[in-house]
């Protein structure tokens, strides 16, 4: 394994200081919603949130159905259910209902690109909890995550509108900064939920990057603009151990109100009416003495801890089955816990594919700008400019390079995906999920 692959791989998985949520002292209450919000805040002002122009938007919805893009009035290649090809070059003159869409959400697509300039976004506290209960973070969210999410793909679609077979190259390069930046603003909250539709967003504009130079959409000095702006804007996801702590933060909000001698009671967390009699039965023994908050909240803390321990260790398949292990004691152990504790794993996983693509997508735009100034595709990675090489040859499921092969006119690149066996390339689009002897390819793009 060359030096350059070592580093990027000490980069990657070295562990980073994040500070843990306090634990309560079930004396008085913790403000975990107020340190859930100084997280996504940082050190920004409170004039920079981008909630405000964000709910300015959310108020031009007609409605509020499953599809909240569509509620926006959004209508394309993403949206459009009639639509069974993947996101390409639309021609207002094949899909007048489409360019009739865009039109009519031009202006929204312009709020989101401002909106998203803003370095976070942070709402308050759910305003319609109970009266006879009391709200906690777990029933918390620092953003509009759908309405988010929708104008990313509005955005995306507009990027794609081609009259006469050609996209504007700055309406595409503006749709995909204002989807990094929001993705970057949803991450900044410390919730396994903020990752994830953060990490969904990256994967948007990956797709489009991708998309576009698949189908031969860009010039060689729009290309090179293109990568430019993701040396500006694309940056690594948040690292597990930083989202993991909002799993602990909001049990131990939960077991503090729970344990309460007096006062409402939590919120509850669920709608199955089994397991809010079961919940129910455990508040009366935590408020009765007959349960103790502090072992609970212990045994919950061992898994998060441990968790974070397995997360900081190169990706394998042996590493994701102990981290799937941490969850089988917790019956035996606590049913409570056992009922609150999510499948860390699954997050985790996800991640590492977010950050897969993110390094793939920058190889494939070095890979074009290569051949546009050597008129051939390198022959290895190597090749590549080795500050390139160094951070994002590597593949975060293999700890090692990326597959890559030049074939003809062409090339292939490839993750060994979720079993870390290269497996020659047979592309799996769930990255192994459906076909454990398979490898998820980034290029040739596959059209699906």
């Amino acid at each position: 394994m060359n030096t350059s692959i070592v580093l990027a791989i000490v980069l990657l998985f070295q562990s980073t200081k994040v500070e843990m949520p306090p634990d309560p002292d079930f004396k008085q209450r913790v403000d975990y919603i107020g340190w859930a919000r100084r997280q996504a805040q940082g050190t920004a002002k409170d004039s920079e949130n981008a909630e405000p122009l964000y709910q300015a938007i959310r108020a031009k919805a007609i409605a509020d159905p499953d599809d909240l893009a569509i509620s926006l009035g959004f209508l394309g290649p993403i949206t459009d259910v009639h639509n069974k090809q993947p996101t390409s070059k639309w021609d207002p003159k094949d899909h007048p209902d489409w360019e009739a869409a865009y039109h009519k959400t031009a202006a929204i697509v312009k709020a989101f690109e401002e909106a998203a300039k803003r370095p976070y976004v942070s709402a308050p506290p759910i305003a319609h909890a109970p009266e006879d209960c009391e709200q906690h973070l777990m029933l918390s969210v620092t953003a509009d995550l759908s309405l988010i999410r929708a104008l990313a793909k509005g955005a995306i679609e507009h990027a794609f509108r081609a009259p006469d077979g050609k996209i504007d190259a700055a309406a595409h390069k503006a749709a995909v900064a204002s989807v990094l930046r929001a993705s970057r603003q949803v991450e900044r909250a410390p919730f396994v939920i903020s990752a994830l539709v953060g990490s969904a967003m990256r994967a948007m504009a990956y797709q489009a990057v991708n998309n576009a130079l698949a189908q031969g959409l860009l010039t060689d000095t729009e290309i090179i603009a293109l990568r430019d702006l993701l040396n500006a804007e694309d940056k690594a996801g948040p690292t597990t151990r930083y989202w993991l702590r909002s799993e602990y933060a909001g049990f131990a909000d939960f077991m503090q109100l729970a344990a309460a001698k007096d006062g409402k009671l939590p919120c509850p967390v669920v709608d199955d009416a089994k397991a809010l009699k079961f919940i129910s039965a455990m508040i009366e023994e935590l408020r009765g003495g007959k349960r103790d908050a502090r072992a609970e909240l212990s045994i919950y803390k061992d898994v998060v801890m441990n968790f974070a321990k397995l997360a900081e260790r190169p990706y394998s398949a042996t590493t994701l089955k102990e981290m799937d292990a941490l969850n089988e004691p917790l019956k035996g152990q606590s049913n409570l816990v056992s009922l609150f504790m999510p499948k860390l794993s699954r997050a985790y996983e996800l991640t590492i594919r977010s950050e897969a693509t993110r390094r793939a997508t920058r190889l494939i735009l070095e890979i074009h700008i290569y051949r546009e100034k050597n008129k051939a595709w390198p022959k290895s990675l190597n090749d590549l400019p080795r500050e390139v090489a160094e951070k994002f040859g590597t593949d975060p499921f293999a700890t090692k390079a990326f597959a890559y092969k030049v074939n003809g006119d062409d090339f292939l690149l490839y993750s060994d995906a979720r079993n870390a066996v290269d497996d020659g390339g047979k592309h799996d689009k769930k990255w192994g999920d459906d076909a454990p002897d398979s490898d998820y390819v980034f290029w040739p793009v596959v059209m699906e």
